[in-house]
């Protein structure tokens, strides 16, 4: 049997690992031409829609090109050709066993898919949308899949909210980059009524606009540009804060996703000190630092200053933060978890680690670790 000693708040479905028939399958017959399908290219497996060829896909090619560069490579020779794990519950399974994962969150590509026609953008989010649920129905106690609100639309935005909490969603991801409206905005708070009604969390992960390339490998700025990657939800966690969000709803909950942990316990303090030293139209109730303790949670892979940081209960991370293994990205995060706890939380006080391995994840999403978890 199992030991399982984690949850992983922050697991990825990439376009690379979905299933070549998602749309094609789950949206409605008018829209199947132009929605996304794979096709061969000379290149390998492609993902095409609105007549366009964009990213690749694993399906045919998982046994090569589909692991590179993933952590995927240390079970390659285990896999068939054409599985895509992260988004079968056979393989997901499978691989959370491997790590000592009991439950996991999913979120999907950190770029989201760009449409001409907005129509057929929201046909296929909702296809996404039940998917994700779905693949959370293999499991629903371990595999917890975040439907993605359409943000560039508010009505829209909330009709998806109403009809997934109906449909079973854990949780929500709200894509700041896509976002017809800042989080400060008023337009959003039937969404934060409707999240906090529910006990559904709204999860913020870090990313780009929809369909924004990676920048080349030329000149430094491939790994410049990942280096400010943890740094672009900023504004959104001081703003969320800011504007009263959190007063007006204290039992909205607020994830901040692969922005790791090291920095944010500078930033916390430094949102307190705003508090002191700034003018404002919004007196706040409680400090910065408070509704982070009451209400979000960052989360973290393998960040030895913030597992450093965790020690003290002056940083403000102590049963704040979650670790998420960001499969299936993260080499040193999967498979070998237990090798990374090893050192990235040895000195950390024992309750302290437990809510970030998965207390702090359970508290948010409802659920229950097996009986002897340690």
């Amino acid at each position: 049997m199992t030991e399982y000693r984690y949850v992983s708040a922050d697991h990825h479905l990439d376009l690379l690992w979905t299933p070549p028939d998602l749309w094609q399958r789950l949206v409605p017959q008018r829209y199947r031409e132009a929605a996304p399908k794979v096709v061969r290219t000379e290149q390998g497996p492609r993902w095409t829609w609105e007549g366009r060829l964009w990213g690749p896909s694993a399906e045919g090619d998982a046994a090569t090109s589909g692991f590179l560069e993933t952590a995927l490579t240390a079970v390659a020779d285990d896999l068939p050709a054409g599985a895509l794990p992260p988004s079968d519950p056979r393989y997901l399974l499978d691989h959370m066993d491997l790590a000592h994962v009991f439950a996991c969150t999913i979120y999907g590509p950190t770029r989201k898919m760009r449409f001409s026609d907005p129509d057929l953008a929201l046909v296929c989010n909702d296809a996404w949308n039940a998917f994700m649920l779905e693949l959370s129905s293999a499991a629903p106690e371990r595999i917890i899949g975040l439907p993605n609100l359409p943000t560039w639309d508010v009505d829209a935005t909330l009709r998806s909210a109403k009809e997934t909490i109906d449909a079973g969603a854990r949780g929500f991801e709200f894509s700041v980059f896509t976002a017809a409206e800042p989080v400060w905005s008023p337009a959003w708070e039937p969404l934060w009524s409707l999240a906090e009604e529910a006990g559904v969390p709204i999860g913020f992960h870090i990313g780009a606009a929809a369909g924004e390339p990676y920048p080349p490998v030329e000149n430094g700025r491939y790994p410049a540009h990942f280096c400010a990657s943890p740094f672009v939800t900023q504004r959104a966690m001081a703003e969320i804060v800011f504007c009263g969000a959190l007063d007006r709803h204290p039992s909205l909950k607020l994830v901040f996703a692969e922005c790791r942990i090291g920095w944010l316990a500078f930033f916390i303090e430094h949102m307190d000190r705003q508090q002191r030293e700034r003018r404002t139209d919004v007196p706040l109730q409680l400090k910065p630092s408070e509704y982070w303790q009451r209400q979000m949670a960052g989360t973290f892979e393998d960040d030895r200053i913030g597992g450093e940081l965790l020690k003290f209960d002056w940083s403000h991370l102590q049963h704040v933060v979650m670790w998420g293994s960001d499969y299936p990205h993260n080499p040193v995060a999967w498979p070998d978890t237990d090798g990374l706890m090893a050192w990235l939380l040895d000195g950390v006080p024992e309750d302290v680690s437990r809510s970030a391995r998965y207390g702090r994840a359970c508290e948010f999403y409802g659920i229950t670790m097996p009986t002897g978890t340690l």
